[in-house]
């Protein structure tokens, strides 16, 4: 009696194992219902739940989609391997890197970069030699995200291959990989002969907060392109640059509107002042750059109040798209129109 009380547990573990063999097995042989069925006979036999039994299911049930012929069946075991979150489901995502179709590898790009494996690197450096171009060019931006040993020369490499009107794109890539490479990349961009090149790289520079190329931007105030030194003025102010400050007095006097509008909030966002009277005037004679900065400078919701009963459509909404920065109701009498009443296709950021 004793031996058989010893025994019955033995019995009864051997018995819920064979049946977690078998629910894996007829996993394996794509019976998913019966497979999921003998799991739940395991855990009402073994009285307990056995998660790593579970996502070893759910692992072959993903593996088996995924060599499915049926585009539906192959992108929903994608997302399912994606949502996941397991390096397990690694090899299935890296299926989804080789799919012929741009949209699956940019989703397959997304999920990989979201998992920590050493494997990762090695699959950005095969998403780089993909036929499609928003395939290399997204893995580029996470190879900088993650600052990708190869980054730089792959980008490089890509830049070159690629025709000079995509080159605006490449200052980003490096802006945001921040190496001491890259840097050197990007200096080069800077002084590009394409005056485009030029100011993606300055606004890059802004955007990143890059002030060890301040030296390099105070020269660039004395450029002849307006649009260039219109990106300098901006990137100046971003970055608080104060030892510019008489020099952006002096293009506040600009007779470009667009440098004097610059220069003014450069002025402002360094704690002066003394041009703000510019973008008030600017935007009382409807320019819409003027109105909608006049968002972020204190005092001038009058002005913005009165823009909002202009004729005109695009003046009412940005002064009220500013009053709404300043959080003014009298925001609403302009907005109003595209929230409610305006039954136009209009596209509202």
């Amino acid at each position: 009696m004793h031996l058989l009380l010893f025994l019955l547990p033995l019995l009864f573990a051997s018995a819920s194992e064979e049946i977690k063999m078998h629910s894996l097995f007829l996993m394996q042989n794509n019976e998913i219902e019966s497979a999921l069925q003998r799991y739940q006979q395991y855990c009402t036999t073994s009285e307990k739940y056995d998660f790593e039994t579970l996502q070893q299911l759910g692992l072959i049930m993903l593996q088996k989609g995924i060599q499915s012929d049926d585009p539906q069946t192959f992108l929903m075991s994608l997302f399912g391997a994606g949502v996941s979150g397991s390096a397990l489901s690694l090899e299935i995502l890296e299926k989804g890197l080789n799919y012929p179709d741009p949209q699956v590898q940019l989703l397959s790009l997304h999920f990989i970069t979201e998992l920590e494996d050493d494997k990762i690197n090695d699959l950005l450096n095969v998403a780089m030699s993909s036929s499609y171009l928003s395939t290399r060019m997204e893995a580029a931006f996470y190879m900088c995200k993650c600052k990708h040993p190869h980054a730089v020369g792959q980008i490089e490499g890509l830049m070159v291959r690629l025709p000079t009107i995509f080159k605006p794109y490449f200052p980003s890539f490096f802006a945001l990989l921040g190496t001491n490479e890259a840097t050197q990349s990007l200096k080069r961009l800077l002084e590009d002969t394409d005056p485009q090149v030029r100011i993606e790289s300055i606004l890059n520079i802004a955007k990143t907060g890059r002030d060890d190329f301040l030296p390099q931007l105070r020269r660039k105030l004395s450029h002849s392109h307006i649009a260039e030194i219109e990106a300098t003025i901006f990137a100046i102010g971003l970055l608080k640059d104060s030892s510019s400050l008489q020099k952006l007095k002096k293009l506040a006097q600009s007779p470009t509107d667009s440098i004097r509008l610059a220069s003014a909030l450069a002025l402002y966002q360094l704690g002066d002042r003394s041009e703000v009277h510019q973008i008030i005037n600017l935007a009382k004679k409807q320019n819409l750059f003027a109105i909608f900065s006049l968002g972020k400078i204190t005092d001038t919701q009058e002005t913005l109040a009165q823009l909002t009963n202009s004729p005109d459509f695009q003046v009412r909404i940005n002064a009220g798209l500013a009053l709404l920065q300043h959080h003014d109701s009298r925001c609403l009498s302009a907005l109003r129109e595209i929230l409610i009443i305006d039954s136009r296709d209009l596209a509202i950021h």
